[in-house]
């Protein structure tokens, strides 16, 4: 009567396993037996001549109708027995017990009793196993009034009914310690359930993390080549270009343009180390000022003026901060070149309090900002990596042009 999960297949228990599948049915079944052994000894002796009477006979197909209810439940609802089913045989079993108890004469047979309030208990809730087992007492005390009239008067009789109600309470105490373990192990399962199911959302999560993380170093590595060997290779071509224009007509221009050239080439060379040094060469701390410094020297020609401006110095702002602005310079600087022809060109570096701000301007030709959005799908990343290279360090960018006017690009970032 006891609803628990089988540890092994039925098809492998030996055959007196059916006697007792579950351990309470060990009680059961020896409280059939034993009610059905002594009803028919006590006929054989009262009838020593003769066989198994009528009365044996029905005695032992109600007690193997117990028996088979109980081992039909089990194979049927091995976990749980839903609540319909277990009202039917509920009253299947209570009836049976009622018989065999009518048949035995209300001797060991009322003890069968005890079996009801365990199984409602069991079956239904705790309350309802305290109810039946009121009902069961007032069942065996009204049976002992009907077959012993004069109980009252027999200490034998008085033991039974205070063995008879200490059995109803012991039976509901062990019910309640069968329904904590088996609501503990209904609990434990649920929580082995929801961790392997954590486990494998970890394990997702874990997949994901690893992908955004790949997809974030590719982004990474992609504006560095952009930033950094983009900027240089503009410049160097704008150089070469110088060469070639001048080779003729002014041989040391042309000259000093390779130079320049071969210059830039090797500043490529020691940022890119710069870069995957983590901001550190030979454990030099990255100087933006000196970076800026070097970054327009190159740039200025006849046809191009830049001009830089610092303000403050940049203790408390951290290496990666600092290399977003000298990316930012790159980028904007490079646009200048490319697109604005412009003839001047003004950085302004400013350290303050909480921020750092760096402003490009340019008298070129301008543009219309909107057109930015699809440079991306024109094969543009510049101005694209470099708001994300801002946001990484928590700083922002603002654009700002006007055709025919010019253009502003202004970089922020936070201190520390």
């Amino acid at each position: 009567m006891i609803n628990v999960q089988r540890s092994t297949p039925t098809t492998a228990w030996p055959w007196w396993r059916w006697l007792a599948p579950r351990p309470f049915d060990w009680v059961a079944t020896f409280l059939y037996l034993c009610v059905l052994g002594l009803f028919a000894l006590r006929q054989s002796l009262a009838s020593p001549s003769g066989g198994p009477g009528l009365p044996v006979v029905g005695m032992a197909a109600a007690s193997v109708a117990l028996l088979a209810l109980d081992r039909w439940e089990w194979w049927r609802y091995p976990v749980a027995t839903p609540r319909r089913e277990a009202l039917w045989l509920f009253w299947a079993r209570l009836l049976l017990i009622e018989l065999v108890v009518q048949m035995e004469g209300f001797g060991l047979a009322a003890f069968l009793y005890v079996l009801v309030p365990f199984a409602a208990a069991l079956t239904f809730s705790s309350r309802s196993g305290w109810l039946a087992s009121a009902l069961v007492w007032a069942v065996f005390v009204a049976k002992m009034v009907w077959f012993k009239p004069y109980w009252a008067q027999s200490p034998d009789l008085v033991n039974s009914l205070v063995l008879f109600t200490m059995a109803l309470i012991f039976m509901q105490a062990m019910a309640r310690l069968v329904t904590l373990e088996r609501s503990g192990r209904s609990h434990t399962e649920w929580l082995l359930a929801d961790l392997e199911q954590s486990h494998a959302r970890l394990t997702a999560y874990a997949h994901q993390v690893e992908a955004l993380a790949t997809t974030s170093e590719r982004n990474r590595i992609a504006r560095e080549i952009h930033d950094s060997l983009g900027h240089y290779l503009t410049v160097i071509n704008v150089q070469l270009e110088k060469a070639l224009a001048f080779r003729e007509k002014h041989p040391a221009q042309a000259e000093q343009a390779v130079r320049d050239s071969k210059r830039l080439a090797h500043n490529a060379l020691d940022d890119v180390r710069r870069s995957v040094g983590m901001l550190r060469a030979n454990g030099q701390v990255f100087g933006l000022a000196q970076a800026l410094h070097e970054l327009i020297a190159p740039l200025q020609s006849e046809r191009l003026h830049v001009e830089l401006t610092i303000e403050g110095n940049q203790s408390g702002f951290s290496q990666a901060a600092l290399l977003a602005l000298f990316r930012g310079a790159q980028e904007g600087l490079t646009n200048v070149q490319r697109h604005a022809t412009a003839s001047q060109a003004t950085l302004h570096l400013s350290f303050q309090a909480v921020e750092a701000s760096l402003e490009i301007c340019d008298n070129g030709v301008g543009f219309e900002p909107g057109t930015v959005a699809t440079g991306a799908a024109q094969g543009r990343y510049g101005l694209q990596g470099l708001r994300e290279r801002l946001e990484l360090v928590g700083g922002s960018m603002a654009l700002k042009s006007t055709p025919g006017s010019g253009t502003s690009l202004l970089l922020r970032v936070p201190r520390g």
